[in-house]
C-alpha cells in the first residue's frame, strides 16, 4: 500500500511538472505574438517626439508619439511600399497594414485587442481584379508620369484612390481613380493655357476607362468632360 501511494505521488508530481512547464510554454509563445513598441528606445533618441533611423534591412523608419499612440511607418527599401503600425501608450500593437507611397491601402489591414489578438481583418483588395500593379502600368503605358516641375513651373503629381471594397459585394462599383497635376491645359477654341487638373476613374475589375475629366484651376468649380480639351 505504501509503494502504491509512493507511485501515485511520483506521478502527480511528474503530471504537475509538465502542466507547469506547457503553461510557461505558452505563455512564451503568446509573449512573442504580441508586437510591442520600443517605448524606453524611442524615449532616449527621440526629437520633438520624433525619430528616425534605418533598420538591419536598410529600410527607413519614422517613429513619433502623437494624441496618445505610438507610430511607426516603415519604408521598405527603394520601394514606393511601407508598412504602418499604431500602438496604445503601454507599447501594444492596436493596428498594422501597408500603403503605396503613403497613402493608399494596400492589401490587409489589422486590428488587435489587448492580447494582441486580431479583432478585425479588413481586405483592400478585396473585389479588385484590376490591380495596383495594372494601374501603374496603365499611367506609364499612356505616358502618364510623375515630374518635380512641369513647363510651366509647376509641381506635378500622381494621387491613387480607390474604392474601398473591404465591406462591399461584388455587385457594387469597385474603381479607382487616378488624380494628377497641375498641369497645363489649352482649350479647343483660343490658346489660353490654364493650370488644372485632370481625373481618371477606371473600372477596378476590368480596368475599362469609365471617363476622363478636368477642372481648371481658379475658373471650374466642377469637373469638365475631357473632350472639350485640345489634344
Amino acid at each position: 500500500m505504501k509503494n502504491t501511494i509512493i507511485v501515485c505521488f511520483l506521478l502527480l508530481q511528474n503530471y504537475c511538472s509538465a502542466q507547469h512547464k506547457n503553461i510557461q510554454k505558452d505563455t512564451a509563445n503568446m509573449a512573442q505574438e504580441i508586437e510591442t513598441f520600443d517605448i524606453k528606445t524611442f524615449e532616449k533618441n527621440k526629437i520633438s517626439n520624433r525619430c528616425t533611423f534605418l533598420n538591419s534591412k536598410g529600410d527607413s523608419v519614422n517613429q513619433e508619439f502623437r494624441d496618445g499612440y505610438y507610430i511607426e511607418k516603415t519604408k521598405k527599401r527603394d520601394s514606393k511600399y511601407s508598412i504602418t503600425k499604431v500602438f496604445n501608450e503601454s507599447g501594444n500593437i492596436e493596428q498594422k497594414g501597408e500603403y503605396y507611397n503613403s497613402d493608399l491601402h494596400i492589401g490587409k489591414f489589422e486590428w488587435f485587442d489587448e492580447k494582441g489578438e486580431i479583432t478585425e481583418i479588413r481586405n483592400y483588395d478585396q473585389h479588385f481584379t484590376f490591380s495596383l500593379e495594372d494601374v501603374l502600368n496603365y499611367l506609364e503605358e499612356n505616358n502618364i508620369k510623375e515630374v518635380d516641375k512641369s513647363p510651366t513651373g509647376h509641381k506635378v503629381t500622381i494621387t491613387l484612390w480607390r474604392t474601398d471594397s473591404s465591406k462591399l459585394s461584388e455587385e457594387d462599383p469597385i474603381v479607382w481613380t487616378i488624380s494628377y497635376g497641375l498641369i497645363p491645359l489649352i482649350l479647343k477654341n483660343n490658346d489660353a493655357v490654364f493650370m488644372g487638373v485632370i481625373k481618371i476613374t477606371l473600372d477596378g475589375k476590368t480596368g475599362e476607362e469609365i471617363n476622363k475629366q478636368y477642372k481648371r484651376a481658379r475658373v471650374d468649380t466642377e469637373w469638365q468632360p475631357f473632350e472639350n480639351l485640345k489634344k
